[in-house]
């Protein structure tokens, strides 16, 4: 179970600089218009869903890693 909340890390940290790099490219045009774009919600969106699943399978490691041991 760690290694799966391990790699849902690493999918966290990827969608968060895609989520950057949106920021920095259409910050002005939110501004603009008062509203964000739908790209930048779905990355949100996806953020929140993929660290949510870290906690919860870092919470599982200790219910679920024992059935891996020997």
């Amino acid at each position: 179970m760690f290694e799966v909340k391990f790699t849902l890390v690493v999918v966290a940290i990827v969608v968060m600089g895609y989520f950057h790099n949106t920021i920095k490219r259409e910050a002005a045009a939110w501004d603009a218009k008062g509203a964000v774009s739908s790209r930048a919600f779905k990355f949100g969106a996806a953020m929140l869903l993929v660290w949510c699943s870290v906690v919860i399978a870092g919470r599982l490691t200790g219910y679920l890693g024992a059935l891996y041991s020997g």
